[in-house]
């Protein structure tokens, strides 16, 4: 209501990003001169504003957050094993030194490297898999996988049952498994986070396979 408001989340500002995509991230019409894409580790939202100007000053104030909180961070880089899918002949997962300022498009464009694959960034996509019992999901390309990798192995350690002792204990700190720079193995393997290259499969509109045929 306009008097009541309710938390809804408690984000770190380390692991938040923005972005221009409001089409990829919302169905419906945006202005895009007052709204940005905010998101953090599995979530994307438009974010729209009553101006520009003050679109504009969120924005500033929202990326002046996430750098200082960046700066803070430790580790700042951390080994991220990428599983490649339907591409060819090529090996099946490398490891990648990730840092926490590398975007989607950055790890694609150094897995791509790595595996030996050639073509584009915007020719594949990078998928994550964070739970046996839930499908992979794609990221669009501006997120962070360091962020995401990390909050995965937070959430995971504070959860009942995991190693972070449950509920009302303080988010798992990465300096309290070791392992978390061995690719999370502190954590049961069916709980583990997994990053996925495929080929970005583009379906072509019916006008265009029509042109194509004459």
């Amino acid at each position: 209501s306009p008097t009541h408001f309710k938390v809804k989340a408690q984000v770190r500002v380390c692991e938040m990003w923005t972005a221009n995509c409001m089409d990829e991230v919302c169905e419906g019409s945006t202005n895009p001169e007052r709204s940005f894409v905010m998101g953090w580790p599995t979530c994307n939202f438009v974010a729209t504003f009553s101006s520009e100007e003050i679109k504009d000053k969120w924005l500033a104030l929202i990326n002046g957050w996430t750098n200082e909180g960046k700066e803070k961070d430790d580790p700042k880089t951390i080994p991220l094993k990428i599983f490649a899918k339907d591409v060819g002949n090529c090996a099946y997962a490398k490891t990648l030194a990730v840092n926490n300022s590398d975007s989607t498009n950055d790890v694609i464009q150094m897995a791509l490297q790595q595996f030996g694959i050639s073509g584009y960034v915007k020719d594949h996509r990078l998928w994550v898999s964070s739970c046996k019992d839930d499908p992979p999901y794609p990221l669009i390309g501006h997120e962070f996988p360091f962020s995401i990798k990390m909050s995965h192995i937070r959430d995971s350690g504070n959860s009942p049952g995991g190693h972070g002792g449950g509920l009302g204990r303080e988010p798992m700190s990465p300096t309290d498994c070791p392992e978390v720079l061995l690719l999370d193995q502190c954590l049961p393997p069916d709980t583990q986070c997994q990053f996925i290259l495929k080929p970005n499969k583009v379906v072509l509109e019916p006008l265009s396979i029509i042109g194509k045929l004459y």
